[in-house]
């Protein structure tokens, strides 16, 4: 399996892929990237800004959930590798947005980012409450029954399967 594809900003801050490959051992890649992406308050503090900042991550522990939901796409972007010293914990606060998860992650799996579809669903889905896998369940059919190449060389329909049996939705 490649390594991830994640976008950092300047600072560091965790971003969703942007279409642009990135060497995931570097905290900084690109300036500006900021602005592609404007309607992102980075100033809040629970957002890593970088797969180290275990700071951010106790922040985000405490934050609210409106706050939470309000930069989920970034704290998502978090989970590009779960091998990073941030994903649990940012796993373990976007778990108790329940069924809030289901559009943000629906965008993750129908998106082109393999290996981040990969860790969603080898990590976070196994762990989500059943309403959640109950959203996904098409999404989830779909990579299973009908994959796309990339969604095979990559080992995402084998980790949607291995869920699938191991989380079967009623």
């Amino acid at each position: 399996m490649s390594k991830p594809n994640v976008g950092l900003k300047a600072s560091g801050v965790c971003k969703p892929n942007l279409g642009i490959r990135l060497n995931w051992r570097r905290k900084r890649q690109l300036q500006g990237i900021s602005s592609m992406t404007p309607n992102v308050n980075f100033n809040s503090g629970i957002v890593p800004r970088d797969k180290d900042d275990l700071v951010a991550c106790d922040r985000l522990m405490a934050a609210g959930d409106d706050e939470v939901i309000a930069n989920i796409e970034q704290l998502l972007a978090c989970l590009q590798d779960i091998r990073w010293p941030i994903a649990v914990p940012v796993s373990d606060r976007l778990l108790r947005l329940d069924h809030r998860l289901i559009l943000p992650v629906q965008k993750v799996l129908l998106g082109s980012d393999e290996t981040w579809k990969y860790w969603i669903i080898s990590y976070l889905l196994h762990h989500v409450d059943a309403v959640v896998l109950e959203g996904l369940r098409f999404i989830l059919s779909k990579i299973v029954m009908s994959p796309t190449p990339s969604e095979i060389d990559s080992k995402v329909t084998n980790v949607a399967h291995e869920l699938m049996q191991a989380r079967p939705i009623k």
